[in-house]
């Protein structure tokens, strides 16, 4: 029946408690850049994805009624098997066309090829547009006002006086790496300026240096980089595994 009023309750209003509402796992929240939220880590230091002091952020996923941690960090030994790996891939995409421009350059394609290695970090690096489309610009190659083709706009590091400094430019974009190499060749053989690089007599140091003193980049240790990628370890081991006639 109607319970009866008490003078704390005058309106017989029922004083039993609602249920509680069931315990939620918090939702999962994406961890890569550009998710909503920015990511795992959003919430600050004492927010739901805050790493420890110390100990490294972990991801985690609603599984049913239970929540599951993310796959650990990949291990020293897996991150350089992937680097080792992608390195070779990249050796594989451009000799093609290395060999190709060095028939044309009269040089070794291992130079280009480092070169290549060089401006984009094994091709992990390579210039993209606001889209995240690559511009496959394997020299680093500028769009001035010579150039009628497609640009891209990217932030860049040139050494002034000695010191690096970040700027923005406009680089050269191509529809495929094979356009890229082309299009280096060219712009060495149309380019007065760097004859002497040309005149290299088949060595590749000759032709580094040439290109450095010829102003092709601002870095001071440029042509020094260049040949120590193409006669180092890595480079052997990527020619080796790529299957490709190392010169």
């Amino acid at each position: 029946g109607a319970e009866s009023a008490t003078p704390n309750n005058p309106q017989n209003l029922s004083l039993t408690p609602p249920p509680a509402a069931p315990f939620a796992l918090p939702a999962a929240r994406s961890s890569f850049p550009g998710a909503a939220g920015n990511g795992l880590n959003a919430a600050g230091p004492s927010g739901f994805g805050a790493a420890a002091p110390g100990r490294l952020s972990r991801a985690y996923a609603q599984n049913g009624d239970t929540t599951v941690a993310a796959a650990p960090a990949p291990s020293r030994r897996e991150r350089v098997s992937d680097a080792k790996a992608a390195r070779e891939q990249f050796v594989r995409e451009v000799w093609p066309h290395a060999e190709r421009a060095g028939r044309e350059l009269g040089v070794s394609p291992r130079v280009l090829v480092a070169q290549a290695a060089l401006e984009t970090g094994w091709g992990k690096h390579t210039i993209r547009d606001a889209a995240g489309q690559p511009s496959f610009n394997f020299f680093g190659i500028k769009a001035d006002k010579r150039w009628e083709g497609t640009n891209v706009k990217t932030t860049t590091t040139e050494f002034v006086a000695g010191q690096a400094r970040r700027e923005d430019a406009r680089f050269r974009a191509y529809g495929s790496a094979g356009e890229s190499f082309d299009n280096y060749v060219n712009f060495l053989k149309s380019n007065p300026r760097y004859q002497n690089a040309l005149d290299h007599g088949g060595n590749m140091q000759h032709f580094a240096q040439g290109l450095q003193k010829a102003g092709y980049a601002t870095d001071p240790s440029y042509a020094q980089k260049i040949l120590k990628i193409a006669s180092g370890r890595s480079m052997n081991a990527a020619l080796a595994a790529a299957g490709t006639y190392s010169v």
